[in-house]
């Protein structure tokens, strides 16, 4: 409790959505991404499979892309479509089951790097 919630000890209520109303899929912000440098295997089931457009930094346009949900031993985790995980995000339905792991920073010929994962699913 903060500062200023010490004042506020009255319960919120909170009315119920009508029946017929759906909710927001929240999936993007509800799940940690999955970390490579610090865990360099990711292991599990696909949960759900999700495509989205988001704004690129360098360009400021939209661009098409999407993320999976992963569940792990250790939770449920997003794992993102890269240029490297293409493929795979084509096999990508929910109870499929993958194993990624991370290979290092490969180099390109115009001197770029990208990630470089070997990805295997069921």
């Amino acid at each position: 409790m903060n500062d200023k919630q010490k004042g506020n000890s009255k319960a919120r209520t909170v009315p119920t959505a009508p029946a017929d109303m759906h909710q927001v899929d929240t999936d993007l912000d509800a799940f940690p991404a999955h970390d490579f440098d610090k865990v360099p295997v990711l292991s599990g089931t696909v949960v759900k499979v999700k495509d989205l457009q988001v704004t690129d930094r360098r360009t400021g346009e939209l661009r098409d892309t999407a993320f999976a949900v992963i569940k792990t031993a250790d939770g449920n985790v997003k794992l993102w479509k890269s240029a490297n995980l293409g493929t795979l995000f084509e096999a990508l339905a929910p109870g499929v089951t993958i194993w990624v792991d991370y290979d290092g920073m490969e180099e390109l010929y115009n001197g770029n790097r990208m990630r470089h994962f070997n990805a295997y699913h069921d």
